[in-house]
C-alpha cells in the first residue's frame, strides 16, 4: 500500500541494505531513464526499509536540468541514495528501492548546470521521514521547492551533509 504525501516546506530521509547502481542514458522522463544508487551498508541491521517515490510536475522553466535526490541516515554515515533524471516536458519521476529507513534526511535539488552538486542559486526541498512503515511518494512542484537560507542552503535538514560536494550519481 502507498500513501502520496505533498509537502511544501523542508524534509528528507532514506534507508537500504547493499550497494545496487542502475545508471541510463535516455530523455524520457520515468524511472528508466534515471540514474539511481541505493548503498544500504549505511543503515542500521535489522531497520525496516521502504520504497520512495519522488514525482514532479510544472518544472517546465528547469527543462534539461536534472533533478536530484538525496537520502541520508546521518552525519557521518554517508548517503542511502542519490539518484538524479533529467527534467522533461516540465515533469520527472524517481523511484528509490529500499531507499527509506526511520528518520531518514531526503533533499531534493534542480541541479541546473548539472554538475552533481548543490549551489545556492539552485532551488531545494528538504524532510524527515517519521517510522518507516510503508513506501512514501513525495509530489512536487515549483511552488514546493524555495531557496534556503544561505547558512543551510544545500544541506539537508540544514546541518546533514554537503551537498556543495561533488556527488555522483554512479559510484
Amino acid at each position: 500500500m502507498r500513501t502520496i504525501k505533498r509537502y511544501c516546506l523542508i524534509s528528507l530521509l532514506v534507508g537500504v541494505t547493499c550497494l545496487v547502481s542502475s545508471c541510463d542514458s535516455g530523455n524520457a522522463p520515468d524511472s528508466s531513464s534515471a540514474c539511481v544508487t541505493i548503498d544500504s551498508s549505511v543503515i542500521e541491521q535489522g531497520r525496516d526499509k521502504v520504497d520512495l517515490d519522488v514525482n514532479g510536475t510544472e518544472f517546465n522553466a528547469y527543462n534539461g536540468s536534472q533533478a536530484r535526490v538525496l537520502t541520508t541516515q546521518g552525519h557521518d554515515k554517508g548517503y542511502i541514495g542519490i539518484a538524479d533524471i533529467e527534467i522533461v516536458d516540465g515533469s520527472f519521476s524517481l523511484h528509490l528501492p529500499q531507499a527509506l529507513t526511520d528518520y531518514t534526511g531526503i533533499g531534493l535539488y534542480i541541479d541546473i548546470n548539472k554538475n552533481d552538486r548543490c549551489d545556492a542559486n539552485e532551488p531545494m526541498w528538504e524532510i524527515t521521514n517519521g517510522p518507516a512503515t510503508q513506501n512514501e511518494i513525495f509530489e512536487f512542484s515549483p511552488e514546493s521547492i524555495s531557496l534556503s537560507e544561505p547558512a543551510s542552503h544545500c544541506k539537508i535538514n540544514g546541518i546533514i551533509g554537503d551537498l556543495t560536494e561533488y556527488l555522483p550519481c554512479s559510484l
